[in-house]
C-alpha cells in the first residue's frame, strides 16, 4: 500500500478512494432469476463476483462447482452481465479452473485464496524435506 509509503499519506487516501470498486457478489439460487433487475440499477464501474461453491450449495449440489447446472447457472450470469456492459468476475482453486474460466470473457479471475497458497507451499517444503 502507498508504494512502501512512497506516497504521502494524503495522496494515497485520495487515489486510494478513487479507485474503489463496488462488487456484488451472486452466491445464490434466488439471485439468478433477479440479476436483470439488479444489474439495470447497478452504479457504473460495478462489477459480479460468483462464488460457485456458495451457489453450487444453493443449487443443491454443495461442492459439486463443475455440476453441469452449476456451471449452466454461471455461464448465464456471465452471458446477462457481459450483455448489460457489467464486469463479472469468479473463483477458481486449480489451474483447470483457471484454464476454464479464462476465455469466457470475465473481467477477473480470483485463484485460490491466501491460506491455498500458504498450505501449497508449506507441503511442498515438507516434501522437500522428506525427500532430503
Amino acid at each position: 500500500a502507498a508504494e512502501f509509503s512512497a506516497i504521502g499519506k494524503d495522496d494515497y487516501l485520495t487515489q486510494a478512494n478513487a479507485s474503489n470498486r463496488l462488487i456484488l457478489q451472486i452466491e445464490g439460487q434466488r439471485a439468478i432469476p433477479n440479476l436483470p433487475a439488479i444489474v439495470d440499477v447497478l452504479p457504473e464501474g460495478t462489477c459480479i463476483f460468483i462464488g460457485p461453491y456458495d451457489l453450487s450449495q444453493s443449487l443443491g449440489k454443495p461442492g459439486q462447482i463443475w455440476d453441469p447446472e452449476v456451471v449452466a447457472a454461471m455461464e448465464g450470469i456471465i452471458a446477462l452481465c457481459q450483455a448489460k456492459g457489467v464486469g463479472v468476475g469468479t473463483f477458481t482453486d486449480t489451474l483447470d479452473g483457471i484454464a476454464f474460466w479464462k476465455d469466457k470473457g470475465l473481467a477477473f479471475l480470483e485463484y485460490a485464496s491466501d491460506l491455498n497458497l500458504l498450505i501449497g507451499a508449506a507441503r511442498s517444503i515438507k516434501t522437500a524435506a522428506s525427500a532430503a
